[in-house]
């Protein structure tokens, strides 16, 4: 089923204490990957499937990027200490 939005009290708990443009984002996703199922004449079940594999597969990569800036600019500042064996 699509969401309404963002603030929709029946988002997954996992998605509900995520920041309100994260989750509008994966509002998004979602309605937009059950949308275009349901226009290919897929169930809703498995509509409802492939919402949340898109939806949940971009949070997944876009932490990871996040993860991966963050390791990146700590690496950069950190100097190395050359005069440690």
């Amino acid at each position: 089923m699509p969401y309404s939005g963002a603030n929709d009290s029946k988002l997954p708990s996992n998605v509900q204490k995520l920041g309100s443009e994260t989750r509008s984002r994966w509002v998004g996703i979602f309605n937009s990957a059950y949308r275009k199922a349901i226009a290919a004449k897929k169930p809703k079940s498995k509509a409802e499937a492939a919402a949340f594999t898109a939806a949940n597969g971009w949070l997944k990569s876009s932490k990871e990027e996040v993860q991966e800036g963050e390791l990146s600019r700590i690496i950069e500042v950190t100097p190395l200490d050359q005069t440690s064996p």
